[in-house]
């Protein structure tokens, strides 16, 4: 089965970062992940998703930032927070 998944982004909800990280190097045991491209192009984050995920509020732009940092690194570098998302490589 090939989903053609090209970016996976893990927030699991009210985690931070680190233990979204540790949560997200589980995919890697899946089988159905070698037939994405995301596995393919290692586009598998873990964001921090207690902060800026989990919660509404003056949160929601960082989140933004968040996500075009991750899916147009050239366009939107440095623009998001610091320490708020991670490629997560096995």
């Amino acid at each position: 089965m090939n989903f053609n998944t090209e970016y996976i982004i893990a927030g699991p909800c009210g985690f931070d970062l680190n233990r979204a990280y540790h949560d997200a190097l589980k995919i890697y045991e899946e089988n159905w992940i070698k037939d994405t491209i995301a596995y393919e192009k290692f586009n598998i984050f873990a964001v921090e998703a207690k902060k800026y995920f989990s919660t509404n509020g003056p949160f929601i732009s960082e989140a933004v930032s968040i996500i075009a940092a991750i899916l147009h690194p050239k366009i939107f570098k440095n623009t998001a927070p610091l320490n708020s998302y991670k490629r997560v490589t096995p």
